[in-house]
């Protein structure tokens, strides 16, 4: 992301995609974001944005490392399905995958519902 930033300059919008380091790639100059976690976290996602562009990093890599335990559990195989679980985890239901895609396990299930315990995107 920041060789893209330093390349292109002036000469055209640079967005991260680098779901556990949006804070950090903020502060390297970023645009914007593209990413699965800003769906999961939309508002905690444009707090981070906010207080990176206000001058206050340490308190957005605040917020990146409060998501970053989140990024850990979903990213990895059949990631639409885990991400698809956790917006259930959340209470926005998406439905199921479809094949080949299997659903998550019980138990994988329940390890993400601990890891988003007590993240409140307000």
């Amino acid at each position: 992301m920041y060789d893209m930033e330093v390349t292109c300059g002036d000469r055209g919008l640079v967005f991260a995609a680098t779901d556990e380091m949006l804070a950090s790639c903020f502060t390297l100059g970023a645009d914007g974001a593209i990413s699965a976690i800003l769906s999961l976290f939309p508002r905690l996602s444009v707090k981070m944005w906010d207080l990176t562009q206000a001058g206050m990093p340490a308190e957005a890599l605040a917020i990146q490392n409060t998501l970053f335990p989140v990024w850990k559990i979903i990213r990895g195989p059949q990631f639409p399905t885990r991400m698809k679980a956790a917006t259930k985890i959340l209470g926005r239901d998406c439905g199921h995958s479809r094949s080949p895609m299997s659903a998550v396990s019980p138990g994988l299930e329940a390890q993400m519902t601990a890891v988003m315990a007590g993240i409140y995107d307000a």
